[in-house]
């Protein structure tokens, strides 16, 4: 068995996988790396395949996935996984960390907003539905932040938790001060530009 790595939804429990006909999936090599990139309302779920080490391929780096046969594929720098290929060869799916939408340390907003459609929320993927997506957006508040549903409430409502997000300054002043030393070298560049024709000279385009 090869066991890989994806980040899902909460909500999607992957049943659909073995409705598909073909699966195109992206997938990291361990739970720990697949967890750093992890969204609060994400869980992390490991993937058993029926294939042995010796069917793992290595990826064709002059291929787009569009041209890719059906197969297993490790990608040469590591850590990632390409799966194209027959669902059946998914021998089991289970959870290996839920998501942190519960994480008492982490500071949010929240509300309970009501669904116009309610019997949305009986349908398999609600939770990925423009209507839902839109209902997030218009109660967004006016600070930075992210929304994540966090749970059904009743027949007709869900919770939306709206987590603020922050600036890192040093990673601010650095990029601030590279593009003040961008546009100061366009500046400079800027003056060669142009040629005034009258006196056969570079100009300026503050002169201009």
């Amino acid at each position: 068995m090869i066991k890989a790595y994806l980040c899902v939804n909460q909500f999607n429990d992957l049943a659909h996988i073995f409705t598909k006909p073909e699966l195109h999936l992206r997938l990291r090599d361990t739970a720990k790396s697949c967890r750093t990139y992890q969204q609060l309302d994400e869980k992390v779920v490991e993937l058993s395949f029926d294939l042995t080490k010796e069917q793992v391929l290595e990826y064709p780096r002059d291929k787009r996935f569009e041209d890719l046969e059906p197969g297993f594929y490790k990608h040469e720098h590591g850590g990632f996984y390409t799966f194209r290929g027959d669902p059946v060869l998914v021998k089991e799916i289970r959870t290996v960390a839920k998501s942190n939408i519960d994480d008492p340390t982490i500071p949010r907003l929240t509300m309970v907003a009501v669904v116009d459609n309610k019997d949305l929320l009986k349908s398999e993927y609600w939770w990925n539905s423009a209507e839902i997506t839109t209902l997030v957006d218009r109660y967004k508040p006016k600070f930075m932040c992210k929304g994540y549903l966090h749970s059904i409430v009743g027949d007709d409502k869900v919770r939306i938790d709206y987590v603020p997000v922050s600036i890192n300054e040093g990673v601010l002043t650095r990029v601030v001060k590279d593009l003040v030393e961008g546009l100061a070298k366009v500046g400079d560049q800027l003056e060669e530009v142009f040629m005034d024709h009258g006196t056969n000279q570079e100009v300026s385009i503050l002169d201009i």
